[in-house]
């Protein structure tokens, strides 16, 4: 390193053979952040001689058991400093770190003490975070004057706060103790700053005494939340106060004496799961704003609670008490929102909105099962209105038949036995979306008035709905009918000119068997997917919609043809799942000078690609077209990326010339099982060449034949054993780390002796390559039989391009572990399986959704 003078940024990360550094490390004067991650064989750290340091972050170091002589005088413009997931660290020293602001130690296992490394004065530690060490019994006292943040989070052996707390810590604002099992008692706070102050998840504690019986002056917000053992909650003396949370006290029967005094500057009050409480007292809270009463299951009545007039509140809301039968009337003037949810014994809103609520601007009513009927709603500035899942209403008169004149959002869900809905005068509705309401038959008269600013409208899940009327909707951009099960036509509705609609979505209608003639001069976007009953696109497509960029057909198995398409400002254009295409032509006939990206995939029987001209083409997918058997010598001076993969009959891939793919960065050519003629392909001008799947050449001769070989073994399957009756491990011998070490892409296929294939991403596990089957908890399972042999396929758009040092260990159960443990998802990840439409297939894809 002695010749990085000037280097003011160094990462080790993940380097599995890292032992120690060299001593040339002093050398980097000018280094400013360090970071070591992942390196579990690093045993050693040498006297870090740094000065010009600032921040410091230590990760997942499985080998390290001391950090001495590694923190030092020397470090006197460290700043920041991390210690996390070091779980055979026994020691730190002394913190000699004049200039460090901020602290942070998680999961250190092995520390049972955080002396002597607090016992020097650390003068301008701002920030202070211990969490996840499971052995730390007591934090000694804390001599940090300049203190603003302090967390103390699963420390599972704490069991008093003293000495930690005995000190004047002046400067700090925010304190928050979680997960501290063991811990009975806090000591009374002498916190003159303190702001924040948050007790979560104390199953031990009984009583907030004396901790709040000193006077915080200053204190802002407070939470306490999953505190099993609290009864009472002494009354709080705290005249800054603003924000008040109490969630999940489950030992709590009263709010008294908690509210009896005066809480002048309070504006927030959530009460959540406090199962006992049966009756909350009148809320003298002159300055209350929000106030939230979620899962009371004992409460009764708001009353004496809203009886007190709360002149300032503008959000209510109550949620899942189940026993409240009434509301009483609303003396509410400010009031802006209001959510009613979850409460199974409502049987009428009134008298609670028989008040004038004249400042109301969002009414949520959802999963009130016996409510019957709505009032006639007299809220002059009502924005936006959501009624869900109540199924006992079968009309929405007279809530509707009052003049709503500034509601701009208006949503009806789930109401199974509405069957009409009246005419709507909404004069400023822009969004209305209409779902899952199974009785309803038309949309008249709701639709026969004149909704002249309506800009979406969204009709979902209506199964019985037949016709929709002609659509009198001047100012409409965004128009999607989903799941409409009945209707076979789309007039009269499209008859009239949308001349403002730009989205079109049309899907899962399954009995639509046309669509007509489109003008629609400003369209931008048409979807149309899962409409098994459509066999052409004319007349819909035969008008020139001259400003179309996206057109993506799905679903549609009975498609046989696709008219040629006049959109000259088309740029992207996905068909997907059309069984019946088996040619492009005349589609692509015409000139699309503008399309940018094209997607074609599982058009199983598309034989061939037509010789096109597609001069600004960045983007072409040709994926699962098992019957396209060649891929002409066509002029795409644009593109960019090219993935022919799974184009089982593909034989032959033509000679990349000066004219025809000068840009292409991207080749995939993956799973082509009879591909042999590759014309000479100059693999190092790509980013990336995915060869995998393909057959090797059997005689290599030319150098572009023995490049391809040699990359195609980086893309082996393996045959894994194992016995069913031990725990779920299947070890690939460690020889074959190298052949995943410096890949294109590191995925491998498992093949089990009952002939599963299960495509994984390839991680680390003790230095081995492996899978381990676990259910939730942690315990480990028998590996899954499949009696009919089944493939499991990751949707590779959605895979981070990294590895992981350890296979997550506990994600989910059942028979997708064996898949999922080696695919880089980590707890909380949404994933979504699936199979290509229609017919039988014995594939699954697996894509993550959602973190």
């Amino acid at each position: 390193m002695s010749g990085l003078q000037n280097l003011e940024e160094l990462s080790f990360w993940r380097c599995p053979e890292l032992i120690t550094f060299d001593d040339s490390i002093v050398l980097l004067g000018k280094l400013k952040i360090l970071n070591i991650i992942n390196c579990g064989e690093l045993k050693y750290i040498p006297l870090l001689k740094l000065a010009s340091l600032k921040k410091l972050t230590l990760s997942n170091l499985y080998s390290i058991k001391s950090f001495s002589p590694m923190l030092n005088e020397a470090l006197d413009k460290l700043q920041f400093l991390e210690v996390i997931w070091c779980p055979f660290l026994k020691y730190i020293p002394p913190l000699k770190l004049t200039s460090l602001k901020t602290l942070t130690l998680s999961h250190i296992d092995r520390i049972k003490s955080l002396s002597p490394m607090l016992d020097e004065s650390l003068d301008k530690l701002k920030i202070l975070m211990v969490e996840y060490c499971a052995k730390i019994q007591t934090i000694p006292s804390l001599k940090l004057p300049s203190l603003e943040e302090l967390t103390l989070s699963n420390l599972s052996s704490i069991e008093s706060l003293s000495p930690t707390l005995d000190e004047s810590l002046d400067k700090l604002k925010i304190l928050e103790v979680d997960d501290c099992g063991k811990l009975q008692t806090i000591p009374s706070l002498k916190l003159p700053s303190l702001e924040e102050l948050t007790l979560s998840n104390l199953s031990s504690i009984e009583s907030l005494s004396p901790m709040l019986d000193e006077s915080l002056d200053k204190l802002k917000i407070l939470k306490v939340v999953d505190c099993a053992k609290i009864q009472t909650i002494p009354s709080l003396k705290l005249p800054s106060l603003e924000e008040l949370t109490l969630s999940n006290l489950s030992s709590i029967e009263s709010l008294s004496p908690t509210l009896d005094e005066s809480l002048d500057k309070l504006k927030i009050l959530k009460v959540v799961e406090c199962a006992k409480i049966q009756t909350i007292p009148s809320l003298k809270l002159p300055s209350l704003e929000e106030l939230t009463l979620s899962n009371l299951s004992s409460i009764e009545s708001l009353s004496p609670t809203l009886d007190e007039s709360l002149d300032k509140l503008k959000i209510l809301k109550v949620v899942e008490c189940a026993k409240i039968q009434t509301i009483p009337s609303l003396k509410l003037p400010s009031l802006e929102e209001l959510t009613l949810r979850y409460l199974s014994s409502i049987e009428s809103l009134s008298p609670m909105l028989d008040e004038s609520l004249d400042k109301l601007k969002i009414l949520k009513v959802v999963d009130c099962a016996k409510l019957q009927t709505i009032p006639s709603l007299k809220l002059p500035s009502l924005e936006k209105l959501r009624l869900g899942s109540l199924s006992s209403i079968q009309s929405l008169s007279p809530m509707l038949d009052e003049s709503l004149d500034k509601l701009k959002s208006l949503k009806v869900l789930f109401c199974k036995k509405l069957q009409t809905i009246p005419s709507l005068k909404l004069p400023s509705l822009e969004k209305l979306r209409l779902g899952s309401l199974s009785s309803i038959q038309s949309l008249s008269p709701m639709l026969d008035e004149s909704l002249d600013k309506l800009k979406s409208l969204k009709v979902l899940f209506c199964k019985k709905l037949q016709t929709i009327p002609s659509l009198k909707l001047p100012s409409l951009e965004k128009l999607r009918l989903g799941s409409l099960s009945s209707i076979q036509s789309l007039s009269p509705m499209l008859d009239e000119s949308l001349d403002k609609l730009k989205i079109l979505m049309v899907d899962g209608c399954e009995n639509l068997q046309a669509i007509p003639s489109l003008k629609l001069p400003s369209l931008e976007q048409l979807w149309l997917v899962i409409l098994f009953s459509i066999q052409s696109l004319s007349p819909m497509l035969d008008e020139s919609l001259d400003k179309l960029k996206i057109l993506e057909v799905h679903g549609c198995v009975n498609l046989q043809t696709i008219p040629s398409l006049k959109l000259p400002s088309l740029e992207k254009l996905t068909l997907k799942g059309l069984y019946g295409i088996k040619s492009l032509s005349p589609m692509l006939d015409e000139s699309l000078d503008k399309l940018k990206v094209l997607n074609i995939r599982y058009c199983y029987d598309l034989c061939s690609f037509p010789h096109v001209m597609l001069p600004s083409l960045e983007i072409l997918n040709l994926l699962y077209c098992y019957f396209l058997e060649s891929f002409p010598p066509v002029m795409l001076p644009s593109l960019e990326i090219l993935d022919l993969s799974y184009c089982k009959s593909l034989e032959s891939f033509p000679r990349i010339t000066s004219r025809s793919m000068t840009k292409l960065k991207i080749l995939r050519l993956e799973g082509c099982e009879k591909l042999r003629n590759i014309h000479a392909i100059n693999v190092d001008s790509l980013d990336e060449f995915d060869y995998s799947g393909c057959p090797l050449a059997n005689n290599p001769v030319t150098d572009f034949e023995k490049a391809v070989n040699k990359l195609r073994q980086k893309y082996r399957s393996y045959i894994v054993e194992y016995d069913t009756e031990e725990v779920g491990l299947l070890m690939l011998p460690n020889m074959f780390a190298k052949d995943f070490w410096d890949q294109i892409t590191h995925f491998a296929t498992l093949i089990d002796p009952k002939n599963n294939k299960f495509e994984v991403l390839v991680e680390r596990v003790n230095g081995h390559f492996a899978i381990i089957l676990k259910v939730r908890f942690g315990k480990k399972v028998k590996c899954p039989v499949f009696n009919l042999p089944m493939q499991f396929v990751i949707d590779k758009t959605s895979v981070q391009p990294t590895f992981n040092n350890i296979v997550p260990s506990s994600l989910i159960g059942g028979k997708w572990k064996l898949f999922v443990d080696c695919c880089n998802l980590y707890e909380e990840m949404r994933m979504r399986f699936g199979a290509p439409v229609g017919g039988k297939n014995t594939a699954l894809y697996v894509k993550v959704v959602a973190n």
